[in-house]
């Protein structure tokens, strides 16, 4: 069996699954990539979008699914409501899994950030602009080079497949194989800190010294 079709069945065996640690994930999650690292130089001085697409894995500017591009490796999924903020609790928390990834290449470790920000779909939203320039300046401030920042919607068939709360902040997922191995949700009235930054970065380094 290939290592793709073994995806696809762990995707689809997976969506009848609540996303809690020890069941497997209920499916893809496609959302506007707003930073996905430095792009690969062009090989040829001219290239149709269909040649910039296949030389271009960080597909910023367009619509892709990070669970399928990162595939059964061990990955961080934060999902947030929060506003960008380099210098709040996620935007360290964001920093620090960049680090962690450029740490662990040998273990395969992954990460990206879905900013669940936009009322509408994308190309729906009055907002959509100012908010990807914001999540792109996080980006950039925060110096990201490895963990991509994606835009999408608030609520949508996506957020309730993966259960991911109205009433949710931030919810992240440390899975590996498309299993969950932990799972932190912060809320209002227990926000995202200092200390939950660190619990999370504690499971990570579980995670690859496994």
């Amino acid at each position: 069996m290939t290592r793709i079709a073994a995806v696809s069945m762990v995707l689809l065996a997976g969506a009848a699954f609540a996303v809690e640690p020890g069941e497997v994930l209920p499916g893809p999650f496609s959302a506007y990539i707003v930073a996905g690292g430095p792009k690969p130089p062009a090989s040829e001085p001219v290239q149709t979008e269909d040649r910039q697409n296949f030389a271009d894995p960080t597909r910023v500017g367009k619509h892709a699914d990070l669970v399928t591009r990162f595939g059964l490796d061990p990955t961080v999924a934060v999902f947030t409501r929060e506003s960008p903020a380099d210098d709040a609790p996620l935007g360290k928390l964001l920093k620090q899994l960049d680090l962690a990834v450029a740490k662990n290449k040998n273990n395969r470790l992954r990460a990206f950030g879905v900013f669940l920000r936009l009322k509408d779909d994308f190309l729906k939203d009055d907002d959509r602009i100012p908010q990807a320039k914001a999540v792109e300046a996080l980006a950039t401030k925060a110096e990201l080079k490895l963990v991509p920042l994606a835009l999408d919607q608030a609520e949508s068939a996506r957020t309730k497949s993966w259960k991911l709360g109205a009433d949710d902040q931030t919810t992240i997922l440390l899975y590996e194989n498309h299993r969950v191995k932990a799972k932190f949700t912060f809320t209002a009235d227990k926000p995202l800190d200092d200390a939950g930054v660190q619990t999370v970065l504690d499971a990570v380094a579980k995670l690859v010294k496994r």
